[in-house]
């Protein structure tokens, strides 16, 4: 009995161990058989095939995923607007230098204000020192403003 159990064992082994192979034509056109299978072949059709080259399933392009309406008519627009895809790598750059440009004036004008609120605090610190009113900078200026004009 236990001869039969090795003997069936030895015998189902190989199709157990049997390897799956990829076959399929390359972009030169070239027959191609591989235990890995490359993203034109799974999109173009392959066939699975056993080591001695037996084919065991055969599987045909796969189909294009269906677009919305809503993506075909962006890409209708597109098409309309652009006649080659250099037009848009041209518009795009233009457009990354615009932001560069903003960020670069975002980030002038957020130094001036660190530098203004550097400012104000420093005054606010002296004038606490010499024990005068802490009053807000811009209220003094008014108030001499408006002392200045009445005289």
């Amino acid at each position: 009995m236990i001869k039969t159990v090795w003997l069936l064992l030895l015998l189902v082994t190989p199709w157990v161990a049997a390897k799956e192979l990829y076959r399929y034509q390359d972009s030169a056109g070239l027959m191609v058989t591989s235990d890995t299978l490359s993203p034109e072949a799974a999109a173009n059709g392959y066939d699975i095939v056993n080591e001695q080259g037996r084919v065991l399933q055969r599987l045909g392009p796969r189909p294009l995923q269906s677009q919305s309406s809503e993506q075909s008519e962006q890409d209708q627009y597109l098409l309309s607007i652009f006649s080659k895809v250099d037009e848009i790598s041209v518009l795009k750059n233009r457009k990354l230098e615009l932001l560069a440009r903003d960020i670069k004036h975002l980030l002038s004008n957020i130094k001036g204000l660190m530098t203004r609120e550097d400012q104000s605090l420093k005054r606010r610190s002296i004038w606490k020192w010499r024990g005068s009113l802490s009053l807000n900078p811009f209220l003094l200026r008014l108030l001499r403003c408006k002392n200045l004009g009445r005289k």
